[in-house]
């Protein structure tokens, strides 16, 4: 007989990865290492590349968040994940994504722990700042831009997704 085995992947938390957008005209907004604030757009045709990187400060993994990250992935089983891979600074960057006006929304952690987006205007000129105001999200979920609207996936306190609408205030 045999024994039907199951595969599960485990990422190293907080590490930072590559991110990427597509926007309307066929630009891509990419970001080669979250771990720094820098952002390229790409466009067909052009002969440059523009760099955009703003400078916010470092946001350092407290002790909290990584004994609860530990916890959280031990009590699914081992995995034999090296707990010493986790970074002890947060990614600059979480998330891209680009509106239907052809903003990119740039998803970040602030200081106080909240989400925050940074929006550049089609050319990569910043616009504006705009805190979330939930602390809790899933990085992996997509997050929407639609006319005055952000929607996305908030976490409750018992980790239950919940799909919500957000006005955008100007």
């Amino acid at each position: 007989t045999r024994t039907p085995t199951s595969t599960s992947y485990q990422s190293i938390p907080y590490r930072a990865a590559a991110h990427s957008a597509l926007g309307p005209r066929g630009e891509v907004w990419c970001v080669p290492n979250s771990s720094r604030y820098e952002l390229l757009l790409l466009r067909r045709g052009a002969a440059d590349t523009i760099r955009v990187a703003l400078e916010r400060p470092a946001l350092p993994v407290t002790a909290a968040e990584r004994d609860s990250v530990i916890a959280q992935i031990e009590e699914k089983g081992p995995t034999g994940l090296d707990f010493s891979r986790i970074p002890t600074v947060k990614p600059a960057i979480d998330r891209l994504t680009i509106d239907d006006q052809g903003r990119l929304w740039v998803r970040r952690m602030n200081a106080r722990g909240a989400i925050e987006f940074d929006v550049l205007d089609p050319d990569g000129r910043f616009v504006a700042t705009a805190e979330l105001g939930v602390h809790r999200s899933s990085v992996w979920t997509p997050f929407v831009v639609s006319r005055d609207h952000v929607y996305a996936v908030v976490l409750d306190a018992d980790d239950v997704q919940h799909i919500v609408r957000f006005r955008i205030g100007r």
